[in-house]
């Protein structure tokens, strides 16, 4: 009787460590697909930033290149775009000369 219940007792340590085994190496397939598919949706969302940030830096010098527009209509219609920044010296020579 007490060998038995050994035997059954070995049988269904075996049968634990079996089961045992099973779950561990299904937990560590399941661990690698999660790696693998966080590993990609990182690489995804990597790309998306790179996309978006490219775009707005597109934005940011087309909003730039408007605002150096506008500024030069301005100084255009006040009749002061036709110069370029020069020496304001030569500005007060000028108002001297007028005087």
């Amino acid at each position: 009787m007490k060998q038995k219940a050994q035997e059954t007792k070995e049988k269904a340590f075996q049968t634990t460590q079996t089961a045992k085994d099973g779950t561990t190496e299904s937990k560590n397939q399941t661990g690698s697909k999660i790696s693998e598919k966080t590993g990609a949706v990182k690489g995804s969302a990597q790309g998306g930033k790179d996309k978006t940030t490219d775009a707005i830096g597109q934005k940011v010098d087309q909003v730039k290149n408007a605002a150096a527009g506008a500024k030069e209509a301005v100084k255009q219609a006040f009749g002061k775009g036709t110069k370029d920044k020069e020496d304001p010296k030569e500005d007060n020579a000028e108002k001297d000369d007028n005087n």
